[in-house]
């Protein structure tokens, strides 16, 4: 890693001791790097794709598909590139817009572009409705929206709400939010004319 305010960093003080600090810091950000830890992970030997303990016979794989989002899925691409090569297949990876064009080097993904300010969720298109929605309300618009063949789901639910977490206290914030959320139909091959059908089913429902 450049610290990019190195020189600033060891002008005062103890510099010995600074740079000493600066090794450390920057040995400790190369161990998690998203890079490295997926080349130390990921080996492929002999047609055996070996990832940490798990193993897959590529010979018995007809298709090799990445998928990643979130701020370490391009490098990882990038990795699996390197580690796989021509043996991927395709992929979607969702990036900040900008990143991509001088480090992927393979046209295997479809890129899912958002604005370098944006922090997305692009696996869920979810709308909060206000107070004046109960819960009851809520779940009679994901009833009407199915009935126009409509997908809609709750958008979240609450850890409170879950078996798996077991017997945990209320949290408000939360079971507020899982009241009144719906997500709506997203996906990469959504047509224009089914997104206005979406909305102007939603903006009939009459409760």
């Amino acid at each position: 890693m450049k610290f990019i305010n190195k020189q600033d960093l060891l002008s005062h003080g103890n510099k010995k001791l600074r740079t000493d600090i600066l090794q450390v810091i920057n040995s400790a950000i190369k161990s998690v790097d998203p890079y490295t830890s997926t080349i130390n992970l990921v080996k492929i030997k002999n047609n055996i794709l070996y990832i940490g303990q798990s193993s897959y016979d590529l010979s018995k794989k007809q298709n090799i598909y990445v998928l990643g989002a979130g701020k370490a899925s391009l490098s990882i691409a990038i990795a699996l590139e390197k580690l796989l090569q021509n043996k991927i297949t395709g992929g979607i990876i969702i990036i900040k817009k900008g990143q991509y064009k001088k480090k992927l080097k393979k046209q295997f993904y479809t890129l899912q572009l958002f604005d370098k300010n944006t922090s997305p969720v692009p696996w869920a298109l979810t709308i909060k409705l206000n107070t004046k929605f109960t819960q009851k309300k809520r779940d009679l618009i994901i009833k009407k929206l199915r009935k126009n063949k409509i997908e809609a789901r709750n958008g979240y639910y609450s850890p409170n709400e879950l078996p798996i977490f077991g017997k945990i206290k209320k949290i408000p914030n939360s079971s507020y939010l899982s009241k009144r959320t719906i997500s709506l139909p997203y996906f990469e091959e959504l047509k224009e004319k089914e997104i206005h059908f979406v909305c102007e089913k939603l903006d009939s429902i009459k409760l």
